[in-house]
């Protein structure tokens, strides 16, 4: 009787600390202006599956990213992102329901922030998005000037949406995840420079990854620079 409760015991305790290899399903979604149902095109659609380790009482800590995807609308507003895995989460952890969180940003609207939908944080090893073949509205700024410094306004909202993909950039440098979402760095270049040339001193995630940008190489030096990168992307002859 000890020797198969031990044996019970044992084979628990390595189901508790095996790895088990992440998915995630393809997402085909729409973004429209919340106002007239009309598609937005060009706006820019990021993913992030986050991973997460801890302890069993709950006070678990994003680790890394078991995917970072992104996309650009279609003149329907229509965008698609592949699925993928299974792969192994670097960091041994695992994902919640709740993932990914997506992202989308448009010049002229309220950034989009969108979870699973799914309500739960359980654990899961495969995500089904929430926003298959579903819409995703946007809001446009009532007032579209860039010295708005209310917490409605252009600035506000933006900082904000840099707020939350440092979760991933600035906290995760070994991961190389800025490499993946070159279209939306891109556009967050670009906003940053037009507050700065209505005389609005900002000095948001993508000027901070090129002061920072000798912290980023050596603590990934297979990732490249950052600086190199964001200027290529914002050469006036890049293609949009």
């Amino acid at each position: 009787m000890k020797i198969l409760l031990f044996t019970l015991s044992l084979t628990l305790s390595l189901s508790a600390c095996a790895v088990v290899p992440l998915s995630a399903e393809s997402i085909d979604s729409q973004v429209v202006d919340a106002d007239t149902g009309s598609p937005i095109e060009g706006a820019n659609v990021v993913a992030y599956w986050q991973i997460d380790t801890g302890s069993l009482t709950g006070d678990s800590l994003p680790c890394g990213a078991a995917g970072v995807e992104e996309a650009v609308t279609d003149k329907d507003g229509k965008f698609h992102l592949p699925g993928w895995g299974p792969t192994l989460p670097g960091c041994g952890g695992t994902m919640s329901n709740g993932e990914p969180m997506i992202y989308v940003f448009k010049p002229g609207y309220h950034y989009g922030r969108y979870s699973n939908g799914l309500g739960s944080t359980a654990i899961t090893f495969r995500t089904y998005d929430y926003w298959e073949h579903r819409q995703m509205k946007l809001q446009a700024f009532a007032n579209l000037n860039l010295r708005d410094q209310s917490p409605n306004g252009v600035f506000q909202d933006f900082d904000g949406l840099e707020v939350d993909f440092s979760l991933f950039i600035e906290n995760m440098p070994r991961q190389c995840n800025w490499k993946k979402i070159p279209k939306m760095l891109r556009a967050i270049a670009l906003q940053e420079q037009a507050f700065n040339d209505v005389g609005i001193k900002y000095v948001g995630m993508i000027g901070l990854m090129k002061i920072n940008d000798q912290s980023y190489l050596e603590q990934a030096p297979s990732c490249g620079s950052p600086k190199a990168f964001i200027e290529g992307l914002t050469n006036e002859n890049t293609p949009q």
